[in-house]
């Protein structure tokens, strides 16, 4: 595009030098000048814009394809981090079985120990009772029943 424009600005300066004026007066001469001089400080100016316009279409370019490379990377990074978290939540979802299995294999040891609690270490075996006053109330209440059942005759 650079180039077209400068073939163009050549073509308009190189075509309004070739234009002849007329020699009958000095004072047109000098108006057509002063006019041409003006032309060629437009076109220059205006060329100067075109140039101006074009170097920021070609940043804006470079930024553009630069913004999209930088794009791609993040979307793979993303996609790379969705399944290293994926990964993760499964192996703690993995962990956290593992945690239930040993904590009910500690809670059945704990149980073992505590029944081989209730043996002495010459082999005898020691009784442990629970609730024994629930049972005693329950043993003198069918006792009782059982005696007055006989002392009714």
């Amino acid at each position: 595009m650079t180039e077209t424009c400068q073939q163009i600005m050549s073509n308009i300066l190189s075509s309004s030098r070739s234009i002849s004026m007329p020699n009958n007066s000095h004072l047109i001469n000098g108006q057509c000048h002063i006019l041409f001089t003006h032309l060629q400080e437009m076109i220059c100016d205006l060329s100067n814009r075109v140039n101006i316009v074009i170097n920021d279409q070609q940043r804006i370019d470079n930024e553009l394809r630069r913004s999209r490379t930088l794009l791609q990377v993040i979307d793979q990074n993303f996609f790379s981090l969705k399944a290293s978290f994926e990964d993760s939540v499964g192996r703690a979802r993995g962990l956290k079985n593992i945690q239930d299995i040993l904590a009910q294999e500690i809670w059945s040891l704990k149980q073992a120990v505590h029944d081989t609690v209730s043996a002495s270490c010459d082999g005898t075996y020691i009784w442990k009772m629970t609730g024994v006053r629930e049972k005693i109330g329950i043993y003198y209440r069918f006792a009782y029943k059982t005696i007055a059942h006989f002392s009714i005759f």
